[in-house]
């Protein structure tokens, strides 16, 4: 994504608000350092989970309880796995390791990847995204990170 020219990468930015307006929808967003900044769009589209600040802009409310297994999000390249049949042919796929599992799968034809980690608390901030968890995945899956 960060190759497009229509995207920026802003690695370490968060959303603060999203608020609906007459002409699109304007997002207040947080940089790295805790600086606000806006930007405003036709629409937006809120990928952030059940407590997520979209989800709160528009009134909407989780019902449920959320799951007490922590995740980690992991997205990275491989050629390898692009080269192995049954990876070329899934949309995604359960991994199970002993001390890990979670998901995996393309982001695109291109190399990319995602995996969703189990049981790593992404909120700490000692989380080492190529350390055990991604690891085993590695293991598993054989490919680099």
């Amino acid at each position: 994504m960060g190759k497009l020219p229509s995207a920026t990468l802003a690695a370490g930015w968060r959303v603060v608000d999203v608020v609906d307006e007459i002409d699109g929808v304007r997002v207040i967003l947080a940089d790295a350092d805790g600086r606000h900044h806006e930007l405003t769009a036709d629409y937006t589209l809120g990928c952030d989970g059940s407590g997520g600040v979209t989800r709160r802009s528009i009134g909407a409310h989780y019902e449920c309880s959320t799951g007490s297994l922590p995740n980690v999000s992991i997205t990275f390249r491989s050629q390898a796995l692009e080269e192995r049949e049954l990876c070329a042919l899934g949309v995604h796929y359960w991994v199970i390791g002993a001390a890990y599992g979670g998901l995996m799968g393309r982001l695109d034809l291109d190399g990319n990847w995602w995996a969703i980690v189990q049981g790593v608390d992404a909120s700490q901030d000692d989380v080492d995204p190529a350390g055990p968890p991604a690891a085993c995945l590695a293991a598993r899956w054989s490919f680099h990170l």
